[in-house]
């Protein structure tokens, strides 16, 4: 009992410096327009910091969903913790070609080729983006986001892009291919029950004017309401 408040009093004091560390890290990214990530490439997890890329609006919600599919500017935490000023130099830019997927904030995107067959001209060209993990398992949802055109007009409506399509792969090297256009029947034979339920109409797909919520979790077919 003789060391008690000594042995408070240093537990205090350590208490304080890692609140004041958090403190100055939180300032630092602030001040750099950082926030915390990671990069995935060949199996490796790298942990750092991201250039933000949109904000967040009031509701929770990223504005412009789009830009999240493609380059990014990465720098690793120990270099951005080491650093007393970070120059732009310092970042890496990092695509979906070059990695195999990138954590930013709570988010998780994954690299992977699509064709958007909803979308006109260019982008109906299959090319390799990022593409946000909504749900992992033996089947895996994904969000893609429609980019809206280069150049709009003042009263553009940026709507339809901000609603997400939602895309599925079966197993990891599988085909990126829209919810909507999924051959139930087929794809779920392994899931019989489930199959038996959507074709009775208990059950529908989302995507296009459909309603429902589709789901397939840790190899288990689930559809919802």
């Amino acid at each position: 009992m003789k060391y008690l408040p000594l042995l408070l009093s240093l537990m205090a004091l350590m208490m304080s410096f890692d609140v004041a560390a958090q403190d100055d890290l939180a300032a630092k990214m602030k001040k750099e327009g950082v926030v915390p990530g990671a990069i995935y490439q060949k199996g490796k997890k790298t942990e750092g910091y991201i250039k933000t890329i949109t904000y967040r609006s009031d509701n929770g919600e990223y504005t412009s969903p789009w830009a999240y599919q493609d380059d990014f500017k990465f720098i690793e935490a120990e270099k951005f913790l080491k650093k007393d000023k970070v120059k732009n130099k310092d970042f890496e830019k990092y695509g979906p070609k070059d990695i195999d997927g990138y954590d930013y904030e709570d988010l998780t995107y994954v690299s992977a080729k699509y064709s958007d067959m909803t979308a006109v001209g260019t982008n109906m060209i299959a090319r390799t983006r990022f593409f946000r993990k909504i749900k992992d398992g033996k089947v895996t949802i994904y969000h893609y986001y429609s980019a809206p055109p280069p150049v709009t007009s003042g009263d553009y409506d940026y709507t339809p892009h901000l609603t997400p399509q939602p895309v599925y792969r079966i197993g990891d090297k599988g085909k990126l291919t829209l919810v909507a256009d999924m051959k139930v029947e087929e794809e779920l034979k392994d899931c019989p029950d489930v199959v038996e339920q959507y074709k009775s109409g208990a059950y529908d797909v989302i995507g296009g004017d459909k309603k429902g919520l589709f789901a397939i979790n840790s190899g288990f077919c689930i559809f919802s309401r």
